[in-house]
């Protein structure tokens, strides 16, 4: 069953059919990530690789959904689907009631290799508004590893904790912000150093 799935993922088979061969191989569960993952990675249609994002979140879920998803992510991979990827970890990240605190943590540290503006705003309001601490320190372990000015403004906020608005765990998110600014500060001075030799 499995391999006749597969062969129907095949770029020669029609939109639909390899569609509904996303929708069956999501049914199976963890042990059709793999071939979801190549959907999204190599699937020329944005239709097709939207479903095997959703139903990779929607139905197997967990870490290992986000571990996928951060895999095409990854600006290195150069995957077709990857602003499918980058969609389904900040939803992974911001629906809370959907997704429990592993996975929004997982999110958060996918989101925290991306490049530029992706996802800066959905890490900011997870650092600020999450009631989990956890999410709330790999929010800011994800803006240290961005940087610029947006994550140094959201950080020093949360340090002073004037938008601290989920007070438990207070202590760990403190670390995890403060070990994020210092990680900003290292490499700019590693940055300057570079610039002045």
């Amino acid at each position: 069953r499995l391999e006749a799935l597969v062969k129907d993922l095949e770029p020669e088979q029609r939109v639909l059919v390899r569609e509904a061969a996303v929708i069956k191989l999501a049914r199976i569960g963890v042990e059709a990530l793999p071939f979801l993952t190549q959907v999204l990675q190599h699937d020329q249609d944005v239709t097709v690789r939207k479903t095997a994002m959703g139903h990779l979140l929607g139905k197997i879920g967990g870490v290992e959904a986000v571990q996928a998803l951060a895999q095409v992510a990854d600006p290195s991979s150069g995957a077709l689907g990857r602003i499918e990827a980058v969609e389904g970890l900040t939803r992974a990240l911001t629906q809370k009631r959907f997704y429990e605190v592993t996975v929004r943590v997982a999110a958060a540290t996918a989101l925290g290799s991306l490049d530029g503006d992706v996802a800066l705003k959905d890490l900011v309001t997870a650092l600020h508004e999450d009631e989990s601490q956890w999410v709330r320190g790999a929010a800011a372990t994800a803006l240290g590893a961005r940087g610029g000015n947006v994550a140094v403004n959201a950080l020093t906020e949360a340090k002073d904790g004037s938008e601290n608005k989920a007070p438990e765990g207070k202590t760990y998110v403190r670390e995890c912000v403060t070990e994020a600014l210092s990680t900003i500060e290292d490499r700019a001075a590693r940055d300057h150093h570079q610039q002045r030799v």
